[in-house]
């Protein structure tokens, strides 16, 4: 190649072209030096400017070669002699270095630009940055400077208006790196025209305007268009778009684009169609680019994160909430800062219903790609929704969806979280021996996903395995459920070993093992886990994957029992049920619970037909044989025994439903009386579990038909002989018949009971008619057996005698189980629960003893008998048209079957409160039987049969109303014979409240049992076909329906149940507003009855009361009615007519009723000041509240009540807090233009706090512990009272002196001074001045404040007296302490606004009267339009003193200590007399001032760095320092030491601030910080044995008792942090970290001085606060001071000690630190 004048140029300046390495150009000199001589060789050419045309010639022919300009625009290489100070030998391109060339760039910018279109193949196929178009835009990338800026612009906006597109999406993209700021602008102008010409280049186009300057109109323009096409634009697209919408937003229109996104971001067809490439990474696809560019912008802005939580919470509807609501919930949550917010949120949106579990297992299925960076946020969502579904049940199902589904589309990794949460969530509780619903949830979800997911379960079976370690404290229905888990993942999962596997053989030897235990608890863990493992691997679907052994054949054969012994899985499941019989053979109940699981297996489980022909033929063919007696020897066996003189209890058939007819009976006589103990309990434990296995097969066997063994519910039962005299036989009987003939009748009762269960749902006619007949029976058989039990004193059926087998014997013996307490005092536990006593077996000596547990009655039996099955229910069915005479369902029948339905509706469906740190009861009280058939059974399909059985009920509720009319039984007046009728219409009131009051029946998924329940109720009002009714029109005609039966309602008891289902149907219609007058006219209807029985319902009084008040029309004018009207007249006449519920017992639930009401009103009209409604009409309600308010406080007051003061006590706060966050700040905003109202308002306000504080000090006079309690809230809530009025005026400008604080004494509640309040040996002087100052005047005109003095904690300070017309002024309570130590040491603050006050008045016409400060003063808040005359002595004071550093210290002065208290006084409270402070014992012996106060700050600095040594807080540092300041007012420092008594107040400071330290480790501390005071070597430490240390163990503690003895054992220290916070934050200085920090530290070093032991808290907080406002250069507000109690000149002196502590001079090495030191020092210096 020519060398041309480009080539020579660049070599003479120092860049080699040429070069061994082919890829880079080499650098032989620096590229700053190479640019340098480049322009200096061409400036400096005679030919110059016209060279650079021959240079640019010269390099347009040299790089012509494609190869050689990729060269030039790679990275060069520097050369190998210049690298001794770099770390890299790569440098800029040669292009990116002769573009920092000013005279080259503008030329060179034109000829990159336009070589940029040769390069479009190669752009179109390489992706790379190393694409030669790319290499060319990213030389322009960053430089410098732009020497022509204009001249670039315009050349890019040519260049991309004529390249492909593939090159304008380069250019565009790069756009922000290249131009220059200042031409951002017509590059945004020319962009958006460019994007609405193209479509194609929105993205790069946004992509390049989220990083241009854009003006706000350009912005909305182009926002507006982006919005438009985000619903069409591409799906890789969709990621920008959103970014560039979510950093471009601005707060004013953030709804809009939220908005926009929400409706046209459609995800729910997004998830369908966003198959992310095989190829492309799951974090790149496109969902997950989408997530990631909202959560990006959310994070550019905060308000966006707001917004966007604002508009998810304002939707009101189900239909609103989308997938994107979710989805960005889950990103907000990933957020920390708005985690908290998301996880609120969605909890709300998830208990409201609005959104679903299946919206939650859509977003998680549909959206796994995109969510794959959140399953940790998921699956913390998860945890904490299962956390809350102990307290909130309609969480659980969203819960359980975002477990489940999480587990089947996330990774290896976080499946295994997801399982470890699980079993944390399991174990954790049976740790703890608590049974919660957050358990059973985790199993559900566990067997879930084994019924579903078994492959991938299977994987982390080692997780769930650990449970087995806790199953002694799981319940039976957590065992089954778990077990269904093992044997789930043992035998169906894809990777067994046929049923080899090493799971399967791990738990089949756990249930060996159980099955094994002698202990029937351990024994029902083997049935369970045995039998759970057989529903699987004899399952039709397993048994159908293998037909080894059972042949082809048996499908086209009849199938024998022997093909059940061919088939390998169903051989070892026979295996397993007979293992589990023969282990059980001993144990009767363990039995029966086989034979239950059994029958629930045939009936409602899968098993294979082989199986079920096996437990058919081979478990139930000998029922017959056991259980069912021929007639004819029955009745043999009858006449031989009636002449056998010798038996008392002598056989006898009962209940032989079938007559003459009958062939069989049910011999229970012979059970009893022909058997020996064991024998009795295989009979009659096993009968009726044994009957329910042999139903459920003749069901299966016959599809359902139970004509096999019909004959049974007809059959007599052999009883005892009691037809002649009954009370007679029962009293000739002794105590082993009376035990027998009680089991006799006992378990014909379970019998009867089973009968109902199986045969209730036979439609026949005849059948239909024998179960009714047994329901009687059961009811016939249950008073005989309340005869026997009061004969017999007591019975205990025999499942509560517990079996041990006896080796060596072929019986066995029994003993009684210890199951709790008396039946009498507390429901007795199931002898079949869970024993957790047991212990193990002993030697029985005895065969039989008294049992420890006493059934008085049969109430506390039948929980424990024969468990009915809801199906009983239909016993309702038909009888009204089979039935007739004896046939027919009588009261005590529906009473009977009633009475179970709440039993069961309450153990199912009504939410039983759970102590998070005790034990949980168990759910279901009773029988095993009972326990396991409610278990099985959800709360859902309960509601459901429930609800299919409901229109008999109600039938039978609309007769039950007429016969009520017909017995005119009426206002809980109830007739001897009208108690059944009442109290069955009772119960099916509770039936239908628990119904309606079920928690999950709002849920969304349980919508189709509300609709069929409101369905079935407007079905009985409309006769008609409601089936296309909407659901709000059947909501009132069910409401409508209950209504009625309130006109003529039994008893009060049965009248406010029927309120509440009310109550309950109006929340569960949309609209409830259509509903409220009806439900007003029922509670108005029922408050004006006068109920017989109004004792029974006295707690709901109040309730109804509310209910009535809420329910008005007009809730604020019914307060007012009952306040005004209804209560004088009660106190008047005693007696009302229209409110006969009001009493002097109940007058106490009206009193917190209507005060409820008030709070609740005051918080109503805050929604009304949203709704811009008149100023005068809140003004006007809220003045009717206040005045409400003020009167029921009137009353309470004038009757001098405990039971009235506790009401307004408690209540009283709520109120006061809701007048003061929501009343006063809407005063603020309207009281320019309402401040007559305002004013008006408040006074009256006043009155209120005034008698609350009245009776706050009447209780203190009571001493009442039970009252008391509520006094510090309730000041505290009137403490802000003053604050909040006082801001109302500063923000409307108050004058400064229209707020003054005052004082108020304690009274009692007759107005007598409070005698605790009085102080003691008060001088004459003060008494006079106690009478003069009984009536509290205050003056405008300023006065001088007096000085007196008091005793021990009593301070004085001076106060401005005003005066003004008593009639135009109003006062507020508040204020007062919150403590019972500031109790003791405060004062009430009164609150006066004068508004009215004008001009013309003088001061001189107002009285005026000294004001004493005293302990029964406090502050005294005063308004007034026009400020008080300046106090120049005030200002003088401000003037002088200065604060500000300076060369030497201030000087001491008389006016450096505090006011002067009582002479010659010790330090009774904590403070010296002055006295003591001016002439304190180190002093009297001699010591100077200046050494006393330098061993002060010594001894205080000391007590500090000990503490930060022994990390103690520092409040226990402050509280040494105090002490020890007051120490040496009560002692001479030439007695004591500093660092005795140092040492001493700082190990009595950590024991009274409950922060103890060991005496060791403070011996070691200070003797390190003695010796280096001393300049001593500090190393090696003290030796904890030495003497040195034995003596300084000695010091501490002599100078503690030294300590407790001087200052009496009063170690009370009030430190004025706290003030301090809350005085800033009043001022508005919180937020100042200057001003707060110096203050802190002010306050810290205060503590070196006598600051903390001469002056209160509150001046002491005001001086630091002076200081620091002093050293910013703030003006504080005048009489600033005032607001707080203080007094300006004791706030100046307390700032003039803290600030000298900064000009002490500590001479640490010779200071005498121990009283021998003193007193050398003394004599040295003396001598001197």
């Amino acid at each position: 190649m020519t060398k041309n004048t480009f080539y020579d140029l660049l070599k003479e300046a120092g860049c080699l072209v040429d070069t061994n390495d082919s890829r880079s150009i080499l650098f032989i000199s620096e590229p700053v030096l190479f640019r340098r001589d480049l322009s200096l060789k061409i400036r400096s050419d005679p030919q110059y400017p016209q060279n650079l045309d021959e240079f640019f010639e010269g390099m347009n022919s040299y790089l012509q070669d494609v190869d050689i300009f990729r060269k030039f625009l790679l990275p060069a290489t520097l050369s190998s002699h210049l690298m001794d100070n770099r770390r890299t030998s790569v440098l800029e391109s040669a292009v990116k270095t002769l573009l920092n060339i000013d005279i080259i760039q503008p030329t060179l910018i034109t000829y990159l630009l336009e070589r940029l279109p040769e390069f479009y193949d190669e752009l179109e196929n390489d992706n790379s940055s190393s694409c030669t178009a790319r290499l060319i835009l990213h030389q322009l990338r960053w430089s410098e400077y732009i020497v022509e800026p204009q001249a670039l612009t315009g050349k890019l906006i040519e260049v991309i208006q004529i390249t492909p597109t593939v090159i304008q999406h380069e250019i565009i993209t790069s756009l922000p790196d290249i131009v220059n700021d200042s031409e951002h602008k017509p590059i945004v102008v020319y962009l958006k025209e460019l994007m609405h010409e193209n479509i194609e280049l929105t993205v790069p186009i946004l992509d390049a305007l989220s990083n241009l300057t854009l003006h706000s109109e350009s912005l909305e323009d182009v926002r507006e268009a982006v919005l438009d096409r985000l619903e069409s634009a591409e799906l890789d697209d969709l990621a920008v778009i959103i970014k560039f919408l979510l950093q471009t937003v601005k707060p004013h229109n953030i709804d809009v684009v939220i908005l926009g996104i929400r409706d046209k971001l459609d995800f729910g067809s997004l998830g369908k169609s966003a198959i992310p490439n095989i190829t492309r990474k799951v974090k790149h696809s496109p969902e997950a680019l989408i997530l990631e560019s909202i959560k990006l912008g959310l994070q550019f802005h905060k308000f966006v994160c707001d917004a966007w939580i604002k508009s998810i919470a304002a939707l009101q509807t189900k239909p609103a909430h989308k997938i994107i609501d979710v989805l960005v919930l889950f990103i907000l949550h990933s957020m920390t800062s708005t985690k908290k917010k998301a996880e609120k949120t969605l909890r709300t949106k998830i208990s409201n219903g609005l959104i679903t579990s299946s919206l939650l297992q859509e977003s998680v299925l549909h959206h796994s790609h995109g969510l794959a960076s959140y399953w940790n946020t998921i699956l913390s969502i998860a945890e904490s929704l299962l956390r809350s579904s102990q307290q909130h049940s309609v969480v659980i199902p969203c819960s359980s969806a975002l477990y489940i589904s999480a587990f089947k589309t996330s990774d290896a990794y976080y499946r295994q979280e997801i399982i470890g949460s699980l079993y944390i969530s399991l174990t954790m509780f049976l740790f703890c021996y608590i049974h919660t619903v957050e358990m059973d949830v985790a199993l559900d979800i566990l067997l879930h996903l084994a019924q579903n997911d078994v492959d991938n379960l299977a994987v982390y079976d080692v997780f769930i395995k650990g449970i087995l370690d806790y199953l002694d404290n799981l319940t039976l229905p957590q065992i089954r459920s778990l077990f269904n888990i093992f044997s789930l993942l043992s035998l169906t999962a894809s990777n067994r070993n046929e049923i080899n596997s090493s799971l399967w053989s791990e738990i089949h030897i756990v249930i060996r093992k159980q099955l094994s235990n002698p202990r029937e608890k351990y024994k029902k863990i083997g049935v369970i886990a045995s039998l759970a493992a057989v529903n699987v691997m004899a399952s039709t679907e397993l048994c159908a994957e293998d037909q080894n052994g059972a042949g082809s054949s048996s499908t086209q054969r009849e199938i024998t029992i022997d093909d059940a012994h061919r088939h390998p899985h169903i051989r070892q499941g026979i295996q397993l049920i007979e293992m589990g019989i023969q282990n059980c053979q001993e144990y009767p109940t363990c039995l029966a619970l086989v034979y239950d699981e059994l029958a629930f297996m045939l009936e409602h489980g899968d098993l294979d037909k082989r199986m079920q022909l096996y437990i058919s033929e081979s478990i139930t063919g000998d029922f017959i044989e056991r259980y069912v007696a021929d007639v004819e020897l029955i009745d043999t066996r009858i006449e031989k025994d009636a002449h056998r003189t010798e038996i008392t209890l002598k056989p006898q058939t009962w209940m032989n439903l079938d007559g003459e007819e009958a062939s069989i009976a049910i011999n229970f006589y012979s059970f009893i009386c022909d058997n020996d103990g064991y024998n009795k309990k295989k009979y009659l434990l096993t009968l009726c579990a044994l009957f329910n296995l042999l139903q459920s097969s003749e069901k299966l066997s016959n599809n359902g038909n139970l004509e096999g063994i019909d004959a049974l519910v007809g059959c007599g039962l052999v009883l005892f002989d009691g037809t002649a005299d009954f009370e007679e036989l029962t009293k000739d009987l002794e105590t082993h018949d009376l035990q027998s003939a009680c089991d006799i009748i006992y378990y014909a009762i379970n019998w009867c009971r089973e009968l109902l269960n199986v045969f209730s749902t036979v439609p026949e006619a005849s059948i239909h008619q024998k179960t009714v007949q047994r329901l009687k029976n059961i009811l016939t058989l249950e008073s005989a057996l309340e005869k026997l039990i009061k004969q017999a004193s007591s019975y205990t059926p025999m499942e509560f005698y517990l079996t041990l087998p006896m080796a060596g014997f072929k019986g066995s013996t029994s003993r009684p189980l210890t199951i709790g307490s008396s039946a009498i005092n507390s429901t007795p536990q199931s002898p079949d629960s869970d024993d957790d006593s047991d212990t193990e077996t002993k030697a029985v000596t005895k065969e039989k003893s008294q049992p420890s547990i006493i059934f008085d009655s049969v109430d506390a039996l039948r929980s424990h008998m024969r468990g009915l099955n809801i199906n009983v229910l239909g016993v309702l069915n038909m009888n009204e048209e089979h039935g007739d005479g004896e046939d027919k369902l009588d009261y005590p029948e529906l009473i009977y079957i009633f009475k179970d339905l709440n039993e069961k509706l309450n153990n199912k469906i009504v939410p039983i409160p759970v102590n998070p740190f005790g034990k949980k009861k168990s759910d279901v009280k009773g029988s095993l039987h009972s326990a396991t058939m409610l278990s099985r059974i959800s709360a859902s399909d309960l509601m459901k049969q429930v609800i299919q059985n409901l229109p008999n009920i109600l039938q039978r509720l609309e007769s039950l109303y007429e016969d009520i009319q017909l017995h005119d039984t009426q206002a809980g007046r109830v007739q001897k014979e009208s108690k059944t009728v009442v109290e069955c219409t009772s119960l099916i009131m509770d039936i239908i409240f628990k119904l309606v009051s079920w928690p999950e029946i709002q849920n969304p998924e349980q919508r189709d049992i509300l609709e069929s329940l409101v369905k079935v109720f407007a079905a009985r009002i409309n006769v008609e076909e409601t089936r296309n009714d909407a659901f709000d029109v059947n909501v009132c005609e069910a409401f409508k329906y209950l209504a009625n039966f309130s006109n003529n309602i039994p008893d009060a008891t049965t009248a406010v149940v029927l309120y509440n289902a009310l109550k309950r149907v109006m929340v569960l219609s949309d609209n409830d507003e259509k509903l409220k007058v009806a439900a007003h006219d029922v509670v108005k209807r029922f408050l004006a009855t006068d109920w017989f029985d109004w004792r029974d319902v006295k707690k709901s009084i109040m309730f109804l009361v509310e209910q009535d008040i809420e329910l008005n029309e007009d809730p604020l004018q019914a307060l007012h009615t009952y306040v005004n009207e209804v209560l004088p007249q009660f106190y008047e006449e005693n007696r009302l007519d229209e409110h006969p519920l009001l009493r002097d017992e109940t007058i106490l639930f009206y009193y917190e009723a209507m005060i409820n009401q008030a709070v609740n009103a005051l918080h109503l009209l805050q929604t009304t000041d949203d709704q811009n409604e008149e100023n005068d009409d809140v003004l006007g309600k809220t003045e009717k509240l206040v005045k409400v308010f003020e009167r029921i406080t009137s009353f309470i007051k004038s009757k001098d009540k405990k039971e009235l003061f506790s009401i307004l006590l408690r209540t009283g706060r709520a109120f006061i807090e809701q007048f003061t966050m929501h009343s006063i700040p809407y005063f603020t905003d309207v009281f320019k233009f309402h401040h007559h109202k305002v004013v008006a308002i408040l006074k009256t306000f006043q009155t209120c706090t005034r008698t609350l504080q009245t009776i706050c000090s009447h209780v203190k006079v009571l001493k009442d512990v039970g009252l008391s309690k509520y006094v510090p809230r309730l000041k505290q809530a009137m403490e802000t009272v003053i604050f909040q009025v006082k801001m109302l005026l500063t923000e409307n400008n108050a004058p400064a002196d229209a707020f003054f604080l005052g004082a108020l004494k304690h009274r009692d509640i007759r107005g007598a001074e409070v005698s605790s309040q009085i102080p003691r040996d008060i001088s004459s002087e003060s008494e006079i001045e106690d009478d003069e100052d009984e009536e509290k005047i205050t003056t405008r005109a300023p006065i001088k404040r007096k000085r007196t003095q008091l005793k021990a904690n009593t301070r004085v300070t001076k106060q401005r007296k005003r005066t003004v017309n008593e009639d135009q002024v109003i006062r507020t309570t508040s204020q007062v302490p919150t403590t019972d130590e500031d109790d003791d040491e405060g004062e009430n603050q009164e609150m006066e606004v004068d508004l009215n006050t004008t001009e013309e008045e003088s001061d001189d016409d107002q009285p005026i009267k000294q004001l004493r400060h005293g302990r029964d003063r406090g502050p005294h808040v005063s308004i007034s339009p026009s400020p008080p005359p300046k106090n120049n002595d005030d200002d003088e004071i401000v003037d002088d003193v200065s604060l500000s550093p300076s060369p030497s210290p201030p000087p001491r002065s008389k006016t450096s200590t505090p006011p002067p208290l009582p002479k010659n006084k010790t330090l009774g409270m904590g403070r010296p007399s002055v006295n003591q402070i001016e002439l304190t014992p180190s002093r009297k012996d001699g010591i100077s001032e200046e050494l006393e106060e330098t061993l002060r700050n010594f001894g205080c600095e000391f007590i500090q760095s000990a503490g930060i040594l022994l990390k103690l807080p520092q409040v226990a540092m402050a509280t040494a320092q105090v002490l020890f300041q007051r120490f040496f007012y009560m002692a001479s420092l030439k007695d004591f030491g500093v660092v005795e008594i140092g040492m001493g107040a700082l190990f009595l400071a950590s024991k009274v601030e409950e922060s103890f330290t060991r005496l060791t480790y403070m011996v070691s501390v200070y003797d390190h910080l003695l010796n280096r005071a001393r300049k001593q070597p500090t190393y090696p430490p003290i030796d904890a044995f030495s003497q040195k240390a034995y003596d300084l163990k000695n010091m501490i503690i002599t100078g503690e008792m030294q300590i407790l003895k001087r200052l009496g054992f009063n170690v009370h220290v009030q430190l004025p942090y706290g003030l301090m916070i809350n005085y800033l934050r009043i001022l508005d200085l919180e937020e100042d970290e200057k001003v707060a920090g110096r203050a802190w530290n002010y306050l810290n070093d205060g503590l070196r001085s006598n600051v903390y032991a001469t002056y209160d808290p509150a001046t002491i907080a005001c001086a630091a606060i002076w200081i620091a406002c002093r050293d910013q250069a703030i003006k504080l507000p005048p009489d600033w001071f005032l607001l707080f109690d203080t007094d300006f000149e004791n706030v100046v002196n307390a700032a003039g000690q803290i600030r000298r502590v900064y000009y002490i001079k500590l001479d640490r090495e010779h200071l005498p630190l121990y009283a021998d030191e003193m007193d050398e020092w003394l004599a040295k210096h003396n001598s001197n």
